[in-house]
């Protein structure tokens, strides 16, 4: 009965004779809003993503959040995901799950979490790997919450004492960009994983097969 249009012959249809028929439209760069109400605010793409993840009690993934956009780039979720994250307005909560802090910790007492991750920062070096703070989390509150979930409130809550680079915490500002840069500092030139692995238990609490991963990666690389 209808014939199938593209966003744009849409755009073009509502702004030249939506009036008519009640539908305003509103637009300008990255900025395209059809409302009922003719003195609506055009809302930005940034702006509904926000919303979208307000009301989302799941979360969404780069992809849900890219087929969104009039782009459906990924490349342009991720513009937004990294610009909303540094504003703090979302959080990541899984490998692949992004979520508005108000619901991501909607269920969650902040200030018995942040002692509970203080204290596990504070135990043997100030610096851990991710999957070392999970363990230690999950078995102290008996949840079983994904590494990105610590990571990410950790990052949120900055504020509270917490320090990242990527997969790694810290209760002070942490001298390493990554965990590859973290055993490549302590390693390097080191052909012995024995003497690699005590140097970097100076430094920092890495599980054996993250720290088995990165040294062998250095090494083939080195060869």
């Amino acid at each position: 009965r209808y014939k199938s249009v593209n966003y744009w012959e849409l755009r073009y249809l509502v702004r030249d004779f939506g009036g008519d028929f009640g539908l305003y439209f509103k637009g300008k760069s990255n900025q395209d809003t059809v409302s009922l109400d003719e003195n609506a605010s055009a809302i930005s793409q940034h702006d509904m993503i926000i919303e979208m993840l307000k009301n989302s009690e799941t979360g969404m993934t780069k992809q849900e959040i890219a087929s969104k956009l009039r782009s459906k780039s990924i490349r342009h979720a991720n513009f937004y995901i990294d610009q909303m994250m540094t504003l703090k307005q979302v959080v990541r909560v899984d490998e692949l799950l992004y979520m508005h802090p108000d619901v991501a910790y909607k269920n969650t007492d902040i200030d018995a979490f942040a002692d509970a991750l203080r204290e596990v920062l504070y135990e043997g070096n100030a610096i851990k790997e991710g999957r070392v703070v999970q363990e230690k989390m999950n078995y102290k509150l008996k949840k079983n919450l994904p590494i990105a979930f610590y990571l990410g409130f950790a990052s949120h809550f900055e504020d509270k004492g917490f320090f990242r680079k990527k997969g790694l915490l810290g209760r002070s500002e942490i001298p390493y960009n990554s965990i590859t840069d973290l055993v490549h500092s302590c390693c390097r030139g080191i052909s012995d994983f024995s003497e690699c692995r005590q140097r970097v238990a100076e430094v920092a609490d890495i599980t054996q097969e993250k720290l088995t991963a990165v040294y062998n990666l250095m090494d083939k690389l080195e060869k």
